[in-house]
């Protein structure tokens, strides 16, 4: 076994958009394609609690899940073809079927409809736009699915 970190390349992460045309596809879009990030959050309930056995030590917090989020972002150099689509997906401002994947082979899988949050396009005059996209979980029902681990 190394001494080092593996590590896993960014390309790993990347968010598949469902195709209109053909529900069973899932594509890439070409505009993600410099940074990606995934931020799985709890919403956190605290209550403080005393001990009965002496009322004058501190209380001690006690902490529960009230909810959980899941937000995407990804950046790039913006392919205009594809990023004009994912605006006129914007423009609906209907939830729409998507995966995010963290390596295939061997990660995590998160299918389910999501809602853009925000986008933006922009750049230099004599540079390449760059695009930004956010988007966030839209429903419950989502799916988390995890890959075999190899070997096993």
């Amino acid at each position: 076994m190394s001494d080092y970190v593996a590590g896993e390349a960014g390309h790993q992460l990347g968010f598949k958009f469902q195709d209109p045309a053909v529900p069973a596809n899932y594509n890439l879009s070409c505009s993600i394609n410099t940074s990606r990030k995934v931020d799985l959050t709890n919403e956190l309930s605290t209550s403080m609690r005393k001990k009965c056995t002496d009322p004058k030590a501190p209380a001690r917090p006690v902490r529960r899940v009230k909810s959980q989020d899941i937000k995407f972002t990804g950046a790039g150099t913006a392919d205009i073809p594809s990023a004009m689509t994912l605006v006129k997906l914007w423009q609906t401002g209907t939830a729409f079927s998507g995966k995010l994947i963290e390596d295939a082979a061997t990660g995590f899988t998160i299918t389910g409809m999501w809602q853009i949050e925000s986008m933006s396009l922009g750049g230099d005059s004599e540079d390449d736009q760059v695009f930004d996209i956010s988007l966030a979980i839209a429903d419950p029902d989502f799916e988390i699915t995890f890959a075999a681990p190899a070997g096993g």
